[in-house]
């Protein structure tokens, strides 16, 4: 009887631990390359990163005719990179003095990772069944990005 409840205490203690570890958190970072602000929101469940949402801006007001219509194309390309994948959203308004492009991931869903990797469209190292906010976010400080608290 004694080693019933001992396993039921084990079990119980393992499902407890087990539910902290799957609260919902979300992450911001940024950075600013070249004129690009970048900003990263990374929600998660755990230590599983289930949605990213990458928005980038870029500064148009200076460019002259010509360059903003090597924008536009630019733009038409990334559009149509991400069109045919199920789980990453692409969408883009193009103003008179700005370009905020707007990126979202469902990272939970393994297929579109790997298309978005193939297609060099979001560097993943390892295995895309499961993605690690922790590791993430690590590797993008040492990149440079900074945590928005």
């Amino acid at each position: 009887m004694r080693k019933v409840w001992r396993l039921a205490a084990v079990c119980i203690s393992v499902l407890m631990l087990g539910g902290c570890g799957g609260q919902e958190e979300t992450v911001k970072l940024t950075t600013d390359t070249s004129g690009v602000k970048v900003e990263m929101q990374l929600e998660a469940k755990g230590d599983t990163i289930h949605t990213m949402t990458q928005t980038s801006t870029v500064e148009v007001g200076e460019l002259t005719d010509e360059q903003k219509t090597l924008v536009e194309d630019e733009i038409k390309k990334a559009e149509a990179n991400f069109a045919d994948i199920k789980g990453a959203e692409y969408t883009y308004e193009f103003g008179d003095t700005e370009l905020k492009e707007t990126i979202t991931i469902d990272m939970t869903d393994s297929d579109s990772l790997d298309q978005l990797s193939s297609k060099n469209l979001l560097p993943i190292q390892g295995s895309t069944s499961k993605i690690s906010l922790k590791a993430t976010r690590t590797n993008l400080e040492e990149q440079g990005w900074t945590v928005v608290e």
